[in-house]
């Protein structure tokens, strides 16, 4: 009920940019990670997840999306980094530059043969966001974050809140992450306001040998995105996501579905290093490839 409250006042898709998710390993098992969040990917996909983390992580990710989108990515995490909290730092980057400008010679007619748009310059997009993170040892944790978008010489920014729990037990673990808990409000130069409506989304985790990991997610929205999603009634929405690890000693394998589009992945792990890869493909849009890096000490 209080989900549906604050989704009332939002714009729908108005935090797209922000829902790439992060970290290879994650995308690997198809986004499915809100019970698995304790590395440094934690303050995006499950605060409550950096409750569990140990001395100080580092991560580093790029990706290369379609239609020439950059997607950059690091963060730190540190055990009792303020009193009996954990805390993490993430900051994230998404862009595209040369994107082509194009108007019709006629604008009251449609496009065709005789109508076809032509080019009239160039201009860029970009989105920031900064995060903040603090986590309890009771998997409690909140993630404060400030964004920003720039489209040509447009831009906004916003400020809002997430919150997450994770509960690990013995080949178990839960998740739930509600994220925009409050709403995060766009304020454009232009003078238009936007707000990113909360979503909900809970996570399981189940790990019945050393060598496999079944993971699967679940994110509810009220907004009205309709047939966008796999699952849709009304202006509610759920989006399903499911994943897999297969360890072989060092070496990880993963698939998995985010909504209903495949997933891959692979990595390694040396002592405190780890190296991650994920791809993922979307039908006509071509496919999206993230490499990660990550370091323990």
């Amino acid at each position: 009920m209080v989900l549906l409250l604050l989704s009332a006042i939002g714009t729908p898709f108005a935090g797209e940019a922000f829902n790439l998710g992060l970290g290879a390993r994650a995308w690997g098992m198809g986004g499915a990670f809100t019970a698995l969040s304790t590395d440094p990917s934690g303050v995006y996909w499950n605060p409550g997840g950096l409750s569990r983390s140990e001395g100080t992580g580092i991560l580093a990710m790029h990706g290369a999306f379609w239609q020439g989108l950059s997607y950059e990515f690091a963060s730190i995490t540190k055990e009792r980094l303020l009193g009996g909290f954990n805390g993490g730092l993430g900051i994230y980057y998404l862009g595209a530059g040369d994107i082509k400008r194009t108007q019709l010679p006629d604008s009251s007619l449609p496009p065709g043969d005789d109508n076809q748009p032509i080019i009239t310059g160039t201009t860029s997009y970009q989105a920031y966001e900064l995060l903040v993170s603090l986590a309890s040892r009771n998997g409690f944790g909140i993630t404060l974050k400030a964004l920003g978008q720039r489209a040509d010489t447009t831009s906004c920014y916003g400020i809002g809140l997430d919150a997450g729990y994770l509960r690990v037990g013995n080949g178990l673990s839960f998740g739930v992450a509600l994220r925009d808990a409050f709403t995060t409000p766009l304020f454009w130069s232009t003078g238009r306001h936007e707000s990113i409506s909360p979503s909900l989304t809970c996570g399981l985790a189940f790990e019945p040998a050393r060598w496999l990991i079944i993971s699967g997610d679940g994110t509810l929205r009220a907004e009205g995105r309709g047939a966008a999603e796999v699952f849709y009634f009304g202006d509610i929405s759920l989006e399903p996501r499911l994943g897999w690890e297969l360890a072989f000693g060092p070496a990880r394998f993963r698939a998995g579905l985010s909504g209903n589009l495949p997933t891959l992945g692979a990595g390694f792990g040396a002592g405190r290093f780890a190296g991650d890869y994920a791809f993922v493909y979307n039908g006509d849009l071509g496919a999206a490839h993230r490499f990660s890096l990550g370091a323990s000490f």
